[in-house]
């Protein structure tokens, strides 16, 4: 198109209107020749000037709208003379964009247009979505009932976003490796997480992101980094693959779908107590393994579940004990079991001590009482321990039959501290339930008669005061 302007008056005045589609761009290239103090100007549909040019550059107007008018000005009493040449007009697809963030209202529909910034949908793997502050909602539910591609997610708000929908989201990049980020707050995945390539997922700390939703690793492998947590919670993850937990913490009650490596985080089964379950094998080079046991019942202690090898060869186990004494299968393996932990803690606040010499073949800790006094390992001391204390004075091998979860009748009855269970300890248990310290002062007595009578009589004695 040629268009031939006149001196000292626009060069063309009639409209020309583009049509408007969401998702293409209008590029107009212009070329005009000047000669004194001629101004080019570019003007929208409100006549609204837009831009304006003293030289004979060629603009590039991207997406102008309604656009309609372009005018060579003469802006000087001496005059000047100007003449459009060749304007070209092309349709094409919008440069895409690399990054765009939710700029949505609460609930929103991830595949319109409208909903981000830049306008677009995040469908490409090169491009990273951001879930930032320009939500107009908090909490903001995300959807998509069809399946999306990106190369890296980023939550940085302190409201919780929820990315659900019948469809599932696609991470992949063109690079080989994805991302997905957790700069602050808890968020969650209620769709289904498909990794196309490997994906590091970084969670900052006191945060969380929780996988609702199946999260199939297709073979590839998530190293889940950072101090925040990130809970594993469905049970239909598929795929194979590794999650490998390097920092932070790696929890759940669902299902990781190929094997778990701890070599330097955190792994702790349950929301509160519940079970994990790794479809594949464990292997802990470093790093901890947390257990909570709030109760012996199932349910209320936390269970690691391996359905094909466990290998422990360094880390800890740390266990958070709030329940009685006892034994607790914490290690439910399929295949073969080597455990070697560096350390086995009690992060609890009762008196305990645990015995972890069965977790290689029956996956139990041997939870007893370290409360001295305490003879039946209710972690209490009390009238009900004095039949057992004679017991275990008397006949030491008949007491053990009972299996009670002790650490030893030596280590719970020598309460003086001479690292010798006998007569001597009589006095210092008989003023734990009450009675006189000086039961102890009796030397060498011919029998236990004495010490029976006693013990038995302040057990009366508190009873009756019930």
């Amino acid at each position: 198109m040629d268009v031939q302007g006149q001196e000292g008056t626009e060069a063309r005045t009639d409209d020309l209107t583009l049509p408007v589609f969401d998702d293409q761009w209008y590029h107009l290239e212009l070329k005009w020749t000047v000669g004194g103090d001629v101004i080019f100007s570019a003007l929208d549909g409100n006549n609204t000037t837009v831009f304006t040019s003293t030289t004979d550059t060629s603009p590039l107007f991207s997406d102008p709208g309604d656009m309609t008018m372009f005018q060579l000005n003469n802006s000087a009493a001496d005059g000047g003379s100007g003449a459009f040449d060749n304007l070209s007009i092309t349709v094409e697809a919008a440069p895409v964009p690399t990054s765009l963030e939710w700029d949505g209202p609460g609930i929103g529909d991830w595949n319109s247009f409208g909903n981000w910034n830049p306008n677009g949908i995040p469908n490409l793997n090169t491009q990273t979505v951001i879930f930032g502050g320009l939500a107009q909602g908090e909490p903001t539910l995300v959807g998509t009932n069809t399946d999306v591609t990106v190369k890296n997610i980023t939550f940085d708000n302190n409201n919780t976003y929820a990315i659900g929908g019948l469809g599932s989201v696609n991470m992949e990049s063109d690079t080989n490796v994805s991302s997905i980020s957790v700069v602050q707050d808890n968020h969650q995945f209620q769709v289904v997480v498909n990794l196309n390539n490997d994906t590091g997922v970084d969670v900052a700390a006191s945060s969380s992101l929780a996988f609702n939703n199946a999260l199939n690793l297709g073979g590839n492998t998530l190293t889940k980094t950072g101090d925040g947590t990130m809970n594993i919670n469905s049970q239909l993850n598929t795929g194979g693959g590794m999650v490998m937990a390097s920092a932070g913490v790696l929890g759940g009650v669902g299902t990781v779908g190929g094997d778990l490596t701890n070599n330097g985080g955190t792994v702790a089964p349950g929301n509160s107590a519940g079970t994990l379950t790794i479809a594949g094998d464990y292997n802990q080079t470093a790093g901890s393994l947390a257990i909570e046991i709030d109760g012996s019942a199932a349910g209320e202690f936390d269970v690691l579940a391996v359905t094909g090898d466990l290998t422990v060869s360094g880390g800890d186990l740390n266990v958070a004990f709030a329940a009685l004494p006892g034994k607790f299968q914490i290690l439910d393996v399929d295949g073969n079991s080597s455990v070697a932990f560096d350390s086995v803690n009690d992060t609890g606040v009762l008196n305990v001590l645990f015995d972890d010499s069965l977790l290689d073949s029956t996956g139990e800790l041997i939870v007893n009482s370290a409360e001295l006094g305490d003879m039946n390992g209710d972690l209490l001391v009390n009238t009900a321990d004095a039949a057992l204390f004679i017991l275990a004075l008397v006949d030491q091998a008949s007491y053990n039959a009972n299996n009670f979860f002790v650490v030893s009748a030596d280590f719970n009855g020598d309460l003086n501290g001479d690292l010798s269970f006998d007569v001597g300890d009589l006095g210092l248990f008989s003023a734990l339930l009450g009675g006189p310290a000086s039961a102890s002062a009796v030397p060498e007595p011919t029998t236990l008669s004495l010490a029976v009578v006693l013990l038995l009589a302040i057990a009366i004695r508190r009873r009756r005061r019930v």
